[in-house]
């Protein structure tokens, strides 16, 4: 179980972990998608949303540093002045990595779902897909299609994607060359 604190250790995955900074956006959502399906996994779910890094020396240095990171820059957007250099030094609207760099990303995100004594963990990836640009791309824009052309169940009103599109957008997100997988875990470790 992932703990509050800046930098943790997961001896299940064998790996640290970190916050991320995109957790007070997804975490929301994922909790209001569980609400609206009716509370599928109780009504004592919790979801926290963390980044890991290796569980060797270097991985536990790439802790320390991405939360020391993270940390200062949440402190210099506090100041206008800091924040003003930051905004100098920040890519630009159209900026970003060239095209080799996009075309060689990928990435993959593990869920870990615990209920008792049992223990799965989901993974999605796209192993041919940069995170920022590629893959973005590619969930904008099945999304976007599958609001358009597939008979959807939703009745509609202010909802998450999965509700909204649920099966019909996974079918079409894995057809586009994401992954999704489940596999089981031994809790002995």
């Amino acid at each position: 179980q992932v703990e509050d604190n800046p930098v943790g250790w997961d001896k299940r995955l064998g790996m640290f972990y970190v916050p991320f900074f995109m957790a007070a956006t997804n975490s929301p959502v994922v909790r209001r998608a569980h609400a609206l399906a009716g509370f599928p996994w109780g009504r004592d779910f919790v979801y926290r949303e963390v980044m890991s890094t290796p569980g060797n020396a270097k991985g536990l240095a790439m802790a320390v540093g991405i939360t020391a990171g993270l940390a200062g820059i949440a402190v210099a957007m506090k100041r206008p002045r800091l924040r003003s250099l930051l905004e100098k030094r920040a890519p630009q609207p159209g900026e970003g990595p060239p095209e080799a760099k996009r075309n060689a990303g990928h990435w993959k995100v593990r869920f870990v779902g615990e209920a008792g004594p049992d223990r799965m963990i989901y993974v999605a990836a796209d192993d041919a897909g940069d995170p920022g640009y590629g893959s973005t791309r590619k969930m904008l824009g099945e999304s976007a299609l599958c609001l358009a052309q597939d008979p959807l169940t939703s009745e509609g009103g202010v909802i998450t994607p999965s509700i909204a599109m649920g099966d019909a957008l996974l079918t079409r997100l894995r057809k586009a060359g994401l992954r999704f997988e489940a596999a089981a875990v031994d809790m002995t470790n």
